[in-house]
């Protein structure tokens, strides 16, 4: 992203811009999706879905089981606001972040409705959202029938990867710059 983060509002104003990189399976990123939410319309944010951990199946060891705890403990500890539950596995996000990156380029109000979807699926629902059935349900939800072309969204999504991987952000997840 370039030095001048702003863009203007249509009123003339400046909106400030941000991208954030988070991975699906994060309760802190789905914390702070839920908390940026009410802010959309004051701020450009550009959501770059990464994987923590890229090409793990879903983590349920009991110490992934054990951290995911940790973590969603700490998330009802600092916003306790946010509704969230303990799921029974960290999932692989490969599939829903391929998803949303390719929606993101047809139509990005479109995406953030099918990530908040996602996130609540998982830190509400509990379910798994790395099935290709939970996918299909929230692309049915939000009225996505037609198929979708990930040829770009996977060029971004090895992009925004590589960005996270090699930027100074101590590999710590959400990240969010300006």
């Amino acid at each position: 992203m370039g030095r001048d983060m702003n863009t203007r509002t249509p009123n003339g104003g400046s909106m400030s811009q941000f991208a954030v990189y988070a991975d699906f399976n994060c309760p802190f990123c789905y914390a702070l999706g839920e908390r940026l939410g009410p802010l959309k319309d004051r701020f450009n944010i550009e959501w770059r879905p990464i994987q923590h951990v890229p090409g793990r199946e879903n983590l349920c060891t009991l110490d992934d089981m054990a951290v995911l705890a940790s973590e969603v403990f700490t998330v009802r500890h600092r916003a306790p606001e946010v509704a969230i539950a303990m799921p029974q596995q960290r999932p692989n996000t490969a599939g829903v972040t391929k998803v949303f990156t390719a929606l993101q380029s047809k139509d990005p109000q479109l995406a953030m409705r099918f990530r908040t979807l996602i996130y609540r699926a998982l830190w509400v629902e509990d379910q798994d959202i790395s099935q290709h059935e939970v996918i299909e349900k929230a692309l049915q939800n939000l009225g996505v029938h037609q198929p979708i072309d990930y040829v770009e969204a996977e060029r971004k999504l090895k992009r925004w990867q590589k960005e996270w991987e090699t930027g100074d952000y101590s590999r710590g997840i959400p990240t969010m710059v300006s």
